[in-house]
């Protein structure tokens, strides 16, 4: 193949040649005849030019040579009644110009290869950048799948506590994390937030189920859980990530909400009672930041008939109204009063909603609501 290249190539420059050769002596016959009526040497532009354009350089000035010779005879031919002198200028200044022109005419058409080779890499590198784009958006649609699989919420039937969860994500995958579900004679719900989006996010979400699961596989509770999720993301999480979390235990018997909040937005409790907000707010480090020799207590209060727990991520109040103002913390607690009087489920999915109405979509991070509402005892 390589040599048929060749062979192709050296016939294209045979061929060139050859035109190039008849337009020469097609022009210098021209020439000779229409003096001295008419001097045709501008004509020897066109020889010029075309083996510019094929021969490039040396071709082109090879031609300039020969061309300034026939001029010079046609000099001599004119007028030869000039001095020496004249001619010799005559013929420098014509030389320069067939030079010139010729040297404009291969950079011209230099310039127009590079131009078409630059095009050519840039529509392949086009093309490579929407193959892999293509395969990207095809893995995360795939690892979007999985992590909906592997974080997928069973929420348990329990008589003495109605629980609701809502998650959007603001693209295929996403770094909330939420699940709920019942350990003992106690109902556990958990809400994190790993930092940064798309997939390294998700893998640590699902990180975060397995270490749950695990923990409650091995009977532990508040303090334990969350001293042996934060001991492994010590070992396992990038310096450059972090997580936040909120885990609360709800015994139905003795009407005890015991929680842990590792940096995380404070969860609201709305007493259905007395109309009160009351705020779950942080008592120890991020996780992966806490060290052992730091004990974790976890907050133990009152959570009675009708009260209502609502956990979620920075999202549903960092995301963005269409003017670019943010959402807000009394946005949502003006929410959960609004609607503390519906079913868990329904009090999540129309604060969710809400915020979705409420923002616009490039101005929008994963959303995630989880609600309890004391619903009688056991």
């Amino acid at each position: 193949m390589r040599q048929n290249l060749e062979s192709r190539t050296m016939g294209n420059r045979l061929a060139s040649f050859v035109i190039v050769a008849v337009i020469l002596v097609s022009v210098t016959v021209l020439d000779y005849l229409a003096l001295p009526q008419l001097d045709m040497s501008i004509a020897y532009f066109i020889p010029i030019l075309f083996a510019a354009w094929r021969l490039g350089r040396l071709g082109s000035m090879s031609v300039a040579m020969v061309a300034e010779i026939q001029a010079i005879l046609d000099q001599l031919r004119s007028v030869p009644q000039q001095s020496f002198y004249v001619a010799a200028a005559n013929t420098v200044v014509r030389l320069l110009v067939f030079v010139f022109v010729a040297e404009v005419t291969v950079r011209l058409v230099n310039s127009n290869i590079r131009v078409r080779q630059t095009l050519d890499e840039l529509r392949n590198s086009n093309e490579r950048l929407l193959y892999a784009y293509e395969r990207l958006e095809e893995d995360i649609q795939a690892a979007g799948i999985v992590q909906s699989e592997v974080l997928e919420i069973a929420i348990p039937k329990v008589t003495s506590c109605d629980i609701g969860v809502c998650l959007k994500y603001a693209r295929e995958v996403g770094g909330d994390f939420a699940d709920v579900g019942v350990i003992g004679d106690k109902v556990y719900a958990c809400v994190a937030d790993v930092s940064g989006k798309g997939v390294p996010a998700a893998l640590f979400t699902t990180l975060l189920k397995h270490l749950l699961l695990e923990g409650h596989a091995q009977g532990q509770h508040t303090e334990e859980v969350i001293a042996m999720m934060s001991q492994s993301l010590t070992r396992v999480l990038p310096a450059e990530y972090f997580v936040t979390l909120i885990y609360a235990e709800f015994d139905p018997n003795t009407g005890i909400l015991e929680y842990v909040n590792a940096g995380h937005p404070p969860g609201l409790i709305y007493r259905t009672r007395t109309a009160e907000l009351v705020y779950a707010n942080a008592n120890m480090p991020l996780l992966a930041y806490w060290h052992g020799d730091i004990p974790i207590i976890p907050i133990k209060l009152a959570f009675d008939f009708e009260d209502v727990l609502m956990l979620y991520t920075d999202g549903t109040v960092e995301s963005k109204r269409q003017d670019g103002s943010r959402l807000g913390s009394k946005f949502i607690e003006n929410s959960l009063i609004e609607y503390a009087g519906l079913s868990a489920q329904d009090i999540a999915s129309k604060i969710c909603e809400r915020v979705l109405e409420s923002t616009i979509e490039t101005g929008r991070d994963d959303v995630t609501i989880l609600c309890l509402k004391n619903t009688g005892t056991l």
